[in-house]
């Protein structure tokens, strides 16, 4: 499948051009998990040379969206049961944490435009459309990192935002029952924040990220 072209690339280092354009089109699923990357294709379609595609790779596989395997070449990471457990279990520290600093600090109109994003989510995931679900889940656990205080946190976070992606890439693909039961979870966490109530909304992030994580490694298995 063709590789899609960024619209700008003027002023950039052309491998991390040809990293960000990889690595967008990984998350996008213009790659199949598993896949083997023409290298020479891609350099062709994105009209380089071989040496920047070797070094995209190379970075690809440092963030965990690529596995080279010596003598057969680079492909596609799959997204394994283990994976899931582990990005999910420091998902749930971090994020527990920082949704009970925020929930006193968060404008009540933000809460309300993530309401409203959710139902039109929940519309359109009912209507057969399930593509929407992918861009909402990150809109809403990133809008509550968006107003934490404590920069560190967010750094940490900040840093595991492509193993997070892969595997929501992934579930997002596997579209059903776990769909639904993370609207409803989004729903409950909203509620406790709207109350105020800090100690409960970090608890119902915790149990929300667990069952994630045990949702998709279902999926995975």
């Amino acid at each position: 499948m063709k590789v899609p072209l960024p619209q700008v690339r003027e002023g950039r280092v052309l491998a991390d051009w040809v990293t960000a354009s990889l690595r967008e089109a990984i998350l996008h699923g213009y790659f199949k998990l598993g896949e083997k990357l023409d290298q020479d294709r891609i350099a062709e379609e994105l009209e380089v040379s071989r040496t920047p595609v070797r070094e995209a790779v190379r970075r690809l596989e440092s963030e965990g969206f690529v596995e080279v395997r010596p003598h057969y070449g680079a492909f596609i990471a799959k997204v394994s049961p283990q994976d899931i457990r582990e990005v999910y279990e420091v998902r749930t520290l971090l994020e527990a944490e920082i949704v009970r600093q925020v929930t006193p600090l968060i404008p009540e109109s933000v809460l309300n435009e993530l309401d409203r994003s959710l139902t039109e989510t929940e519309a359109q995931f009912e209507a057969g459309d399930s593509v929407r679900h992918f861009e909402s889940d990150v809109h809403f656990h990133e809008t509550l990192v968006d107003f934490v205080e404590n920069r560190l946190l967010k750094e940490i976070l900040d840093g595991l935002t492509n193993r997070i992606s892969m595997v929501r890439r992934f579930a997002q693909l596997q579209p059903g029952y776990h769909m639904t039961k993370s609207f409803k979870e989004h729903r409950a966490i909203l509620q406790a924040m709207r109350e105020r109530d800090s100690e409960e909304a970090a608890e119902l992030m915790r149990v929300h990220l667990e069952r994630s994580a045990l949702r998709i490694q279902e999926l995975a298995e």
